[in-house]
């Protein structure tokens, strides 16, 4: 229920929202969780997945950009039905996909669906190290193979490759962005810092686990190189997504994770509405929910008396996450 009549008035409408599809994956990545659980008898369908989006026409205003990801995002039965009608909706749509399942013919179905923008996951131009860190055997050549079939259906469609920095692909970050300036197609390369696996318990001290020996850059000296370079190549106008900023904010985590990057309080609970394969809606990983799609409309949640107590909370919250580190980073003046 709507209560704060003064939040009302102020709060806009969300800018962006993350909805995680299905946690279903063919993969068995070392920097996520979400493949180890079978969550398949309570996620919620597609026509759920449609009505929610359907329903955020409700906050009027300007276009909301929809991310969908997974899991692997284009396993969901519907997936493309659900694509044209965000899209007949005026939402931006954009689709993180590890590119397993992209043969020539779901690249084709891609494109008629109106995605704007596909986001290719890929950790290394060297395809030992890809498939390594993705579990599986052969995901490099698939990744590769699937940017072809898209840049041959569409000219217009963005296409970016995702790359998560870790300690084992460290020394491949700058010939990527090297590949990725040298590619007709490719609009940019994003990097995001390594961090608790995602879809895994909530350990704010992950990076401190034995874990997280395969994962995490501790070569400070190495780390520093390659993201003063990065800042230059950026600053030199190469296509790299972050902001300066950004990566010097990678520089000062990888150096001391448990200092708070956000010196004004994070924010992101004005911005961003992030739902997960089950359907539960949260301004917040780390915090209490909101609800559920399939009970409560995205309207309702938002503007809710939770949903504002819950911002509170957050702006007095002083803990390192992968939403403010990497998928909604701000600079801060």
């Amino acid at each position: 229920m709507i209560t704060d009549a003064k939040n009302i008035k102020t709060l806009q409408a969300p800018k962006t929202c993350l909805l995680t599809v299905s946690n279903t994956c063919h993969l068995k990545c070392h920097m996520c969780d979400l493949w180890k659980k079978d969550t398949r008898d309570e996620e919620m369908s597609i026509d759920d997945a449609k009505r929610f989006i359907a329903a955020l026409q409700e906050f009027g205003g300007g276009p909301i950009e929809l991310h969908l990801i997974g899991g692997e995002t284009f396993v969901k039965e519907g997936i493309f039905d659900l694509i044209t009608l965000a899209r007949k909706n005026g939402a931006r749509v954009v689709v993180t996909t590890s590119a397993y399942s992209i043969t020539r013919e779901v690249a084709k179905k891609i494109v008629q669906s109106g995605l704007n923008m596909i986001n290719f996951s890929l950790e290394s131009l060297n395809a030992d190290t890809h498939d390594c860190l993705r579990g599986v055997l052969g995901v490099h050549e698939k990744v590769i193979n699937a940017i072809q079939y898209v840049a041959e259906e569409s000219t217009s469609i963005e296409m970016a490759i995702n790359t998560i920095i870790t300690k084992q692909n460290i020394h491949d970050l700058i010939p990527l962005v090297e590949w990725v300036n040298s590619h007709e197609r490719l609009s940019q390369i994003y990097f995001m810092a390594v961090m608790r696996p995602f879809g895994s318990d909530l350990d704010v001290d992950w990076y401190d686990t034995e874990r997280a020996t395969a994962l995490w850059p501790d070569d400070s000296i190495t780390i520093n190189n390659v993201l003063d370079r990065l800042i230059e190549m950026k600053q030199d106008g190469a296509k790299i997504g972050n902001s300066a900023g950004q990566l010097r904010t990678f520089k000062s985590y990888f150096e001391n994770p448990t200092n708070v990057i956000k010196q004004q309080g994070c924010r992101l609970g004005d911005d961003a509405l992030n739902i997960n394969a089950i359907g539960d809606a949260y301004l917040c990983f780390f915090m209490e929910k909101l609800g559920n799609i399939q009970k409560q409309s995205p309207c309702e949640m938002w503007f809710s008396e939770k949903a504002h107590q819950i911002r509170k909370n957050m702006r007095q919250c002083n803990r390192n996450c992968e939403l403010i580190i990497n998928c909604y980073y701000k600079d801060e003046q």
